[in-house]
């Protein structure tokens, strides 16, 4: 009624981090973005005992916690989480990197105030949290223990020598099976990536890419 025009949803807030990720280049940062921005919550001061969070909860407490506005990482993260717990409990079975990869791939797209789509994506990664969408990915990019250890050891983040590296082995840095990409390409790279049908049982897949400036050839170009 003031006649003041509300900033356009979702757009990213001008102090928030940006990448990319300063500890290893081929690991793209952040991954990905949540509401973070003026969420009431309630803030207690005090260090409260048990049977103080008992009352918070209950809303017994005396006094009252007091009650602001938070903003940034700090909320933007436990919507991240809570959504990762609600599709944990709609797929028990799925790993942390499934659930991870079903967030990041289902995210929608952020914008800028004035409504265009936000070209930096160092500053959101894979876009915004989706839970609905990441309810039902079709695909996702699962990895395990190993999968981990060998990127470690690959980077060079672990020695060669040490029993795990010895163990494990390693992998070219660039193939660690996750839904993104960071890769320096002084020419041409080959990058593998490997995909687990959590979709309908019977279902096609056809990828695409779009990278201006670069020439992509992704082989199978279909999945079925």
């Amino acid at each position: 009624k003031s006649g003041c025009a509300a900033p356009k949803a979702s757009a990213m807030a001008s102090f928030s981090s940006r990448g990319p990720n300063k500890a290893d280049s081929h690991v793209m940062k952040p991954d990905i973005t949540a509401p973070g921005v003026d969420v009431i919550a309630s803030v207690s001061m005090i260090q409260a005992t048990q049977a103080e969070h008992d009352a918070i909860l209950a809303g017994t407490l005396s006094p009252a916690p007091v009650v602001e506005s938070y903003q940034g990482t700090s909320m933007s993260s436990p919507h991240v989480a809570g959504a990762a717990a609600l599709i944990k409990q709609a797929h028990p079975k799925w790993t942390p990197a499934m659930i991870k990869s079903a967030m990041m791939t289902t995210a929608t797209p952020v914008k800028l105030t004035t409504g265009a789509l936000d070209a930096n994506l160092y500053g959101y990664g894979a876009g915004h949290l989706n839970p609905n969408g990441a309810n039902d990915p079709g695909l996702v990019y699962d990895a395990d223990t190993a999968d981990y250890v060998r990127f470690l050891c690959g980077a060079q983040w672990a020695s060669l020598a040490s029993p795990a590296c010895q163990y494990y082995g390693s992998i070219n840095p660039n193939d660690l099976n996750q839904p993104s990409f960071a890769v320096d390409v002084p020419g041409s790279v080959t990058v593998t990536r490997r995909v687990t049908n959590v979709g309908k049982e019977t279902s096609r897949y056809t990828a695409s890419a779009n990278l201006p400036g670069f020439s992509t050839v992704i082989s199978p170009a279909s999945l079925k």
